[in-house]
């Protein structure tokens, strides 16, 4: 619970069986005499590679939206990612709208792709690490075939529990070198996907579990 105090009222402070008490406006506050028997709910703040996060957590994971705005991705996805606490997206953005409209549903961590504009490539970093429930997660987009694509990025991170990334359009979730690599697909694209999709990654105590959820 946040506290907040009406600096607006006229103060006094007497005494009354030796504890404390603060006038506001004629109205009398009982106030405690140790500040550590306050306690706050905590204010939610924007997500950061600093953070490390002390329960459970659910992630949603898109990559390769290559749209104008949040209303190009399918409702699908809006309504998969109602309850998460994070979104990571691996690039291949297209407009940094698509950003600000996931941010409606949570925090989002993004990197940018090879078809991102120079707005969106000036607004983000080409690979980051988020650490989440004590687990460090490299993202990145990818480059190149699709053919060893995972086992390009992976050469670009150390100590890393696991990878997101995209470019390929295909889904991947599997273990390179101990590392849970994770491409969630593209939930748009229709021509050279096998079929659409988007990814949940769930953070329970050690055990990391990634899904690939398909749209078609």
């Amino acid at each position: 619970m946040r506290v907040e105090e009406d600096r607006q009222a006229s103060v006094g402070v007497c005494h009354v069986r030796g504890q404390p008490k603060i006038i506001f406006g004629g109205i009398i506050e009982l106030r405690r005499l140790q500040a550590q028997q306050l306690r706050r709910l905590p204010v939610r703040k924007p997500f950061s590679d600093e953070v490390v996060l002390s329960f459970s957590m659910k992630i949603g994971v898109l990559s390769d939206t290559h749209a104008a705005g949040a209303s190009d991705i399918p409702t699908e996805v809006f309504e998969a990612f109602r309850d998460v606490e994070l979104i990571l997206h691996a690039g291949d953005i297209i407009e940094l709208a698509v950003i600000d409209g996931l941010e409606e549903l949570a925090p989002v961590r993004a990197v940018y792709g090879n078809m991102d504009p120079p707005a969106t490539r000036e607004a983000l970093p080409d690979k980051t690490i988020i650490q989440a429930e004590g687990k460090r997660i490299g993202l990145i987009h990818g480059s190149g075939g699709p053919l060893g694509i995972h086992n390009r990025v992976r050469a670009k991170f150390d100590d890393v529990d696991m990878i997101v990334f995209g470019h390929s359009h295909r889904p991947i979730n599997e273990t390179v070198d101990g590392v849970l690599m994770f491409n969630p697909g593209s939930p748009t694209d229709l021509h050279f996907a096998p079929y659409r999709s988007f990814g949940i990654i769930s953070i329970e105590g050690d055990e990391i579990l990634a899904t690939i959820v398909p749209l078609d």
